[in-house]
């Protein structure tokens, strides 16, 4: 999965980065990438050290911090999104680093990732309800099997 996003990415910011150049020029185009930067980085600075405020005083009221960090954590992707060069990522890392918009990324992030471990939890729980010791049947006579002892 991940590798398919490390190539089908790039391939769409290439597309993009050509489409709109094409449209708005190069030199555009170029600005544009360079001033997101900019401002992704005062966002990113100005969020991060937030954040920080956010978990030292939490930690110090004795309150869990989980929330906290998974911001922190969603500022450091948008961050890392943002350092990447291109319209899709920009969009991206902004979304991550944005508080309104880094709820709802947070929340369906946290919602898709409970789906797949509820999901693979019952897919194995399934498996393994027909999986039993030397790897028979529960009706399966075992008066043939031998025990070893540790």
């Amino acid at each position: 999965m991940f590798l398919i996003l490390f190539i089908v990415v790039p391939i769409i910011e290439i597309y993009l980065l050509l489409k709109i150049g094409g449209k708005i020029g190069g030199a555009n185009t170029l600005l544009i990438i360079v001033l997101t930067a900019m401002v992704g980085a005062y966002l990113l600075k100005r969020e991060g050290r937030s954040i920080l405020a956010k978990l030292s005083l939490s930690i110090s009221s004795g309150e869990e911090p989980s929330w906290i960090l998974l911001q922190g954590l969603s500022i450091f992707i948008g961050g890392l999104l943002l350092l990447t060069p291109g319209f899709l990522t920009d969009i991206l890392g902004f979304c991550f680093v944005i508080p309104f918009t880094r709820k709802i990324c947070i929340n369906s992030l946290k919602s898709y990732f409970l789906k797949q471990s509820f999901v693979k939890s019952k897919f194995y729980s399934m498996k393994t309800d027909n999986i039993h010791a030397n790897n028979m049947h529960p009706n399966q006579d075992m008066s043939d099997t031998k025990v070893v002892d540790t």
